[in-house]
């Protein structure tokens, strides 16, 4: 599935070698706060160690994250409270039976949904855009509404990253909206 999703990817060259809790993520968790204040069950895809999980989870949400790395999962158990880091789970975004199970861990029944999908990042790691596709497609299956979180680290150059990370699936806040349809693209400058 993603291009992201072992060890050595995780610890390769400069993308993850500094990995932490950036003032970002609480920047983001209020924006989905204050963008969707309804939402309740929330879950978070390509949630890497689950920063943003845990920032909606101390707001009072219940917020549940995936990451296609079993790595990532460990590393959230060592970053993380256990409460938060047991709603980190290993699910690959594109496959509906794993997506099926995210939402039995997450207590949701019947045709109950999550409220709200926050996807982070991982579309850019996707191996194409095809997969991006049907990520979208199985996602928007377990929840009602869609929010896309892209992070740059030059705003104004989304190709920035492009030079960090090359051949990933880089696209501006207009062609993630345009390949999305969704009204909210949510670009953030990388903290320290």
């Amino acid at each position: 599935m993603s291009r992201l999703a072992s060890a050595a990817d995780f610890e390769a060259g400069n993308l993850y070698t500094d990995y932490r809790r950036y003032p970002f993520f609480a920047e983001r968790a209020d924006k989905i706060l204050e963008l969707f204040p309804t939402a309740n069950a929330i879950l978070v895809v390509g949630c890497a160690y689950g920063f943003l999980v845990d920032e909606l989870i101390l707001r009072g949400k219940t917020a549940w994250g995936i990451d296609a790395s079993l790595y990532a999962q460990g590393k959230a158990t060592e970053v993380l409270s256990f409460a938060s880091a047991s709603r980190i789970l290993v699910a690959d975004g594109t496959s509906r039976t794993g997506l099926a199970g995210v939402r039995t861990a997450a207590g949701l029944t019947g045709s109950t949904r999550f409220h709200l999908i926050v996807t982070e990042d991982v579309l850019s790691v996707c191996n194409s855009e095809d997969e991006a596709q049907a990520m979208l497609t199985e996602v928007r299956r377990i929840g009602t509404t869609f929010f896309h979180i892209l992070t740059c680290t030059n705003p104004s150059n989304p190709n920035d990253l492009d030079a960090r990370l090359p051949g990933l699936l880089w696209r501006s806040q207009a062609q993630w909206r345009t390949i999305i349809g969704a009204t909210d693209v949510c670009m953030n400058a990388e903290g320290n």
